[in-house]
């Protein structure tokens, strides 16, 4: 408890000592969490604004590895199939929760791949599955709305392409909404085949809106339909920008996706609510039900707020709290309107609040801890309301992840609270001797290699590629390293890295039968995401 909330605890003491009397709930339902596969178009255009080796290399953020890149979809499908296993007793989650940027930059191509592997991992497991929206859902590299410049980056436009040109077509946000609600309205896995009751507000989106003026995808779902120990989960759209007295564009930066917002404020002359009255029109919120959940892509603390830490942490983090609530509170009484001000009308009289994040591809569930987020301003912050949070990394950066929320027992998860614990379960599952055996393989495949055509080039700086040793130049002709960022690294070098990416994997199986596919393309992903992230993956034996 925040230590601000001290002369309060008579009153809290009090108000648990009476909750104790009644009926104790138990969380009903297992909850897969996975996020931010970042599935890339591979025509992107080289050297784009947005997606060049110069921002690459200073942001760590635009391009990864080829072999990261290439992969990404089988690995979703090897995270979905980690997620979706049965446990020791034979249990498995009852419900999946997609947290959103399931693609690069909104084109049809990966949001088309995106929901491919999608519906094909709930067909084959008859799992209901949901999905909210991320920035890069619909914003080319997560930050431009341009349409112009997201279709450089779907796009590798060259002049002696033979007409008809089929270009690859950037998203809008509403058509991706569209998408999602479809998804996420399948009949099949709705009740009265599960336990599951979903509504959304597709009904009144908007196609002149965007993000900045009030369109966005609010999604209700409930279990059981009936009975006890009710779990009501709020899909929030967290790039839903309306509500922001000062957006980007007004920052002359056009750059958005930084952070997240949820709009308080309904739109003048129109009937429809902001996102945060929506959930409490009648017909969408449960007065008081057992557990209340929000799930969305960005971090509550990450909607409109500048913060020092990335992810929650410890003091600093309860002292921002402190800052922004006063902040924030000050600015209410001037008119201004901060969305976690006014989050506190989402809490349930219950307590057992949880709020579900992605976004901040984080490396490990437990450090920094998960902490609470509190809303409502410095009055809610001296009260301790607040959000208990879980916040997820990706399924395909270093330490690749997904998610099991449950029941809390001591010793089979770790815990949120007394009600609600987590498992995380990596995608790769850290085997030492397939890694040895991996990178072995490489600096034997290289050099077999070492007089390819396929990497040759006139630059004079080539020969730094030449000069190092097979391991380090095995790695960079399967692209699991940062050799795409050199000068001399051209577009022909990535297509063929991909190519031998793929023969490695089949060489590689030959050698060693004992490896199955989905093992051996984790730990290459699993080393590409180490590289990017300049971790020195023996430290892993």
């Amino acid at each position: 408890m925040n230590k601000l909330s001290f002369p309060f605890l008579p009153v809290l003491s009090l108000i648990l000592i009476g909750g104790c009397t009644g009926r104790q709930a138990r969380l009903p339902i297992k909850i897969g969490l996975l996020a931010d596969s970042q599935i890339t178009s591979p025509n992107s255009t080289p050297e784009c604004v947005y997606r060049n080796k110069d921002m690459d290399e200073r942001l760590e953020a635009t391009i990864r590895p080829p072999a990261l890149e290439y992969l990404a979809p089988e690995v979703l499908k090897i995270a979905l199939d980690k997620l979706s296993a049965d446990n020791d007793e034979g249990e498995r989650v009852d419900l999946i929760l997609y947290l959103g940027d399931g693609a690069n930059s909104g084109g049809e191509d990966e949001i088309g791949w995106l929901f491919e592997v999608l519906m094909e991992h709930r067909d084959k497991t008859k799992i209901p599955m949901f999905m909210v929206i991320g920035n890069h859902d619909y914003l080319g590299a997560g930050n431009t709305p341009n349409e112009a410049e997201r279709l450089l980056l779907l796009n590798r436009l060259t002049a002696d392409e033979a007409p008809p040109v089929r270009y690859n077509r950037p998203l809008s946000k509403y058509e991706v909404l569209q998408r999602i609600s479809d998804f996420n309205r399948d009949p099949d896995y709705l009740s009265p085949n599960t336990r599951f009751e979903y509504v959304d507000n597709r009904d009144s989106l908007d196609e002149s809106l965007d993000h900045g003026t009030g369109l966005y995808l609010a999604g209700h779902l409930v279990y059981p339909s009936n009975g006890e120990d009710r779990v009501e989960i709020f899909l929030a759209d967290t790039s839903d920008y309306q509500s922001l007295r000062f957006k980007p564009e007004v920052l002359k930066l056009a750059v958005h996706g930084w952070y997240g917002s949820i709009s308080s404020k309904d739109r003048s002359g129109r009937k429809k609510p902001s996102q945060i009255d929506c959930f409490f029109e009648k017909r969408w919120a449960i007065q008081s039900p057992d557990f209340r959940l929000v799930a969305s892509h960005f971090h509550p603390d990450n909607l409109d707020r500048a913060r020092i830490s990335h992810i929650p942490e410890d003091i600093c983090f309860e002292f921002e709290n402190f800052v922004h609530g006063i902040y924030e509170t000050v600015c209410g009484l001037f008119g201004g309107r901060h969305t976690n001000r006014y989050l506190n009308r989402w809490l349930s009289g219950s307590r057992n609040n949880y709020w579900l994040s992605g976004h901040t591809h984080r490396k490990r569930m437990s450090s920094p801890s998960q902490g609470k987020v509190h809303v409502g301003g410095i009055l809610e912050i001296l009260t301790d309301a607040s959000f208990r949070s879980v916040n997820i990394g990706s399924t395909t950066d270093h330490r690749a992840h997904v998610v099991i929320v449950e029941q809390y027992v001591r010793g089979k998860n770790t815990r949120v609270d007394r009600h609600v614990g987590y498992r995380e379960i990596p995608v790769f599952d850290l085997n030492e001797c397939l890694l040895r055996d991996i990178l072995a393989g490489i600096s034997e495949f290289a050099d077999a290699k070492r007089r390819s055509q396929d990497f040759q080039n006139h630059d004079p700086n080539f020969h730094e590629l030449e000069d190092i040793d097979n391991e380090e130049f095995g790695a960079s002709i399967i692209g699991v390293n940062k050799q795409y960022q050199k000068d001399y690294w051209l577009q022909k070098h990535t297509e063929a890295s991909v190519k031998y990416l793929e023969e490695f994997i089949e060489w590689f199986s030959s050698q060693h039968p004992e490896y199955d596919r989905a093992n051996i393309v984790t730990c290459l992903a699993f080393i590409a995401g180490a590289n990017e992230k300049g971790e020195r993956v023996r430290h892993a034996l």
